[in-house]
């Protein structure tokens, strides 16, 4: 009797059992796939695209007597070489979010959202990397009606002011041995752009008491701030050899058969004078109170993008959304952040054109993360005559926040830092949305008054010969 009993427990058991062994099975598998980490969200800063030198003839002729070469774009535009290079870099992140299924194949217009700064270039590169990511069409992007834009712009708007003095003091307190310091550590690339550039104009001497025939290299260096408090720079020798490097960048990306800067200046040169442009770029832009007052609004925009708040409601639902402004506004927000970047042939903290920082929310099992990526091209195909075949055209870049950290980190924590950055007197009250540009029905951009000429983050209105 026993053992009937135990057979009919058996049959029993395993009857029942069995149904279950199928759901155990879908759980499991379930679990796995919510182990899986998967992206959820990119919001993104990116810089506008390659483009003609934002100075006027007349502040370029004052720096050196060379002719300087004819673009083939007007002033502060972007070149359609400068179209083709940012289509090539948002075609290769449309890869990268299809492989991760942010995308899908044929994604609809809403999938992305672009909020651009008012300026040519920000709008042209945003037609560009819509055309990249959404090749069957979007909804267009979103700018202000507001010159300047107080997203991009917020000092020169007016909505956020910078203590001049204490500004000035912040910037030199952010080089560890000052403008002697700065000018010792990079003399030898100060050197080389002073051999490039050749004799500056008389009227520039002598404006500092030097002979007529001096060079770059002996104008003495200050911090300022100008355009009536509304721009804090490195203005001298030193600032103006890292405009001249900016240039000299956009001339070796704008045209890949010839060495650029009069034919002086190869990838091993560029290598070379880009860490003076970065060092006395960002030690402007990165500094505290400049980053602050230029750069919370703009953050803060992203924080939201992130969390689906922003007071443009209709990209809160886009699994992309992208913000296009300039170089400075990159170098304001991960100055805040604390975010550093490096890849090979690049100094660090380098924002090459169309260069993007990126911060990806993904889930990875129970928690969300965010993850802090920066794409641009590589050196390399900057300078490429066919950018479109080079198997690596993006640049293998490290992502580092803070001194020694990871460049994931959970979403609060993110958010916590980020939020300690903003200063919120900084912030726009103004219930102004942006208006949507259908790309079909725009017309040629043109550029307008205030539409960032002579705008290249170091700024040089005080040597402007006079009658500018």
């Amino acid at each position: 009797m026993p053992r009937a009993c135990s057979a009919r427990a058996l049959l029993l058991a395993l009857f029942f059992c069995l149904p279950v062994l199928p759901g155990l099975t879908a759980g499991a598998a379930a679990a796995e796939a919510d182990a899986v980490p998967r992206l959820l969200k990119v919001v993104a800063l990116a810089s506008s695209g390659l483009h003609a030198p934002v100075q006027s003839g007349e502040l370029l002729d004052a720096w050196t007597e060379r002719t300087w070469p004819q673009w083939p774009a007007e002033r502060g535009k972007l070149t359609r070489r400068g179209a083709e290079l940012e289509t090539e870099i948002w075609s290769e992140l449309r890869k990268r979010y299809l492989a991760l299924g942010l995308l899908p194949t044929h994604a609809s217009p809403a999938a992305v959202y672009v909020r651009a700064d008012n300026k040519q270039r920000t709008r042209a590169t945003a037609t560009a990397l819509l055309g990249a990511l959404l090749p069957q069409g979007s909804n267009g992007y979103a700018i202000s009606p507001l010159k300047p834009d107080p997203l991009f712009h917020p000092v020169e708007n007016g909505m956020c002011v910078f203590n001049l003095a204490a500004t000035a003091k912040d910037v030199l307190r952010n080089m560890p041995d000052g403008l002697p310091g700065l000018n010792a550590e990079y003399a030898d690339q100060l050197a080389l752009v002073d051999r490039i550039v050749g004799q500056a104009d008389p009227e520039l001497c002598t404006r500092y008491s030097l002979p007529p025939n001096c060079r770059l290299s002996a104008i003495p260096s200050s911090v300022a701030i100008t355009r009536q408090g509304t721009r804090a720079l490195v203005q001298g020798g030193l600032g103006i050899a890292a405009s001249l490097t900016h240039i000299f960048l956009a001339e070796f990306s704008q045209w890949p058969s010839e060495p650029a800067a009069w034919g002086q200046a190869d990838t091993a040169t560029m290598r070379q004078i880009l860490s003076l442009q970065s060092a006395v770029f960002n030690v402007v832009q990165r500094t505290r109170s400049v980053a602050g007052a230029q750069g919370s609004a703009l953050l803060n925009a992203l924080v939201a993008a992130l969390q689906g708040q922003l007071t443009d409601s209709r990209g809160n639902r886009s699994p992309v959304l992208i913000f296009v402004g300039d170089d400075i506004n990159i170098a304001n927000v991960a100055g805040l952040l604390d975010i550093h970047w490096q890849a090979s042939g690049y100094p660090v903290d380098a924002i090459p054109p169309g260069g993007v920082l990126a911060f990806e929310l993904w889930q990875e099992g129970p928690q969300q993360t965010v993850r802090i990526k920066f794409f641009a091209h590589a050196l390399e195909t900057l300078h490429s005559s066919t950018p479109f075949e080079d198997e690596e055209s993006l640049a293998a870049f490290t992502v580092r926040l803070g001194k020694h950290g990871s460049s994931t980190v959970p979403v609060s924590a993110f958010l916590d830092r980020a939020r300690a950055a903003i200063r919120k007197e900084c912030l726009s009250t103004s219930k102004i949305l942006p208006q949507f540009v259908d790309i079909a029905s725009e017309g040629p951009l043109e550029e307008t008054t205030g539409d960032g000429l002579d705008d290249d983050g170091f700024g040089h209105d005080e040597m402007r010969p006079s009658g500018e």
